[in-house]
């Protein structure tokens, strides 16, 4: 039976993933990019994150408009107590069933604008934003800080590409709302909305610089990814993981060729954009 359950919510979470990845393409279709990962709002500034930016395409078009995602930053608006109400809806395309149902994060979102102790709303489903830490703005993925991709940037093809993974409230989960500090680290930073591929997948170590800035699920060995072609794959943990000195400090615009650091793995190579490597798995 429980294996039934899990067969059924492992099916609702690839759902959702083909959701979001409709949601995504459609936002691109609209404005010709997708959604920038992360807003830089500055030092301690809540800030929009990429899922704030779809819900006019997840049929949360009032709830866009409510909080005045295009029109108002984040951070100006968070002493007031409607938008505190807003910030804390529970919407389940953005929950994976198989993990824990709380629907508010359980670290506090409280920057230089919430109340202190303030819980924001849970998303389970955080974007690939490259090998490089993910505070970076100049980083490997599709969805990162600051970040103006277009399908026309994802040179190694849209069927070879992260766009999504998921996260476990174990692991930290996200928001779909933003990110607390997108200049910070640890507990902050914008590991709230997105993760790195330089940490393994399911990694049993969850912080600091553990599964909570990657990527986890509850299902039995891997979790569910989609791709920026809009198809969504399981990824088993025991995808080839190899960082190759790529991200070891360094600046995550180097190429990361096999010329140059050989041997880098497949789960690296599906979080990098424009590597003009071949994925092989």
């Amino acid at each position: 039976m429980q294996k039934i359950r899990e067969a059924a919510s492992r099916l609702r979470c690839q759902n959702n993933f083909k959701q979001i990845g409709l949601a995504l393409h459609s936002y691109h279709d609209n404005t010709q990019a997708f959604p920038t990962g992360a807003v830089n709002g500055g030092a301690n500034n809540e800030s929009w994150g990429w899922g704030a930016y779809i819900l006019p395409h997840l049929e949360q078009g009032p709830l866009f408009q409510q909080l005045n995602v295009d029109t108002v930053a984040l951070y100006t608006q968070g002493a007031n107590t409607t938008i505190q109400t807003l910030c804390q809806t529970r919407l389940p395309v953005f929950l994976c069933p198989s993990d824990d149902p709380a629907s508010l994060l359980t670290r506090s979102f409280t920057g230089n604008s919430f109340p202190a102790g303030y819980q924001v709303a849970k998303a389970n489903y955080i974007a690939v934003a490259g090998g490089g830490d993910h505070g970076r703005l100049n980083n490997t993925g599709v969805l990162y800080l600051a970040s103006t991709s277009n399908m026309a940037s994802i040179s190694d093809g849209t069927s070879n590409t992260f766009l999504v993974g998921e996260r476990t409230t174990k692991c930290g989960a996200g928001t779909w709302v933003g990110n607390r500090n997108p200049a910070g680290n640890g507990n902050v930073g914008t590991n709230y909305t997105l993760g790195r591929i330089s940490v393994a997948l399911n990694s049993p170590i969850i912080t600091p610089g553990g599964c909570d800035e990657g990527f986890s699920s509850l299902h039995t060995g891997g979790a569910n990814f989609l791709y920026a072609d809009g198809s969504v794959r399981f990824i088993r943990d025991s995808i080839s993981f190899n960082n190759g000195n790529c991200w070891s400090g360094a600046d995550p615009t180097v190429t990361c060729a096999d010329t140059d650091y050989p041997g880098v793995g497949t789960y690296q190579r599906l979080g990098t954009r424009n590597d003009a490597q071949v994925v092989d798995y």
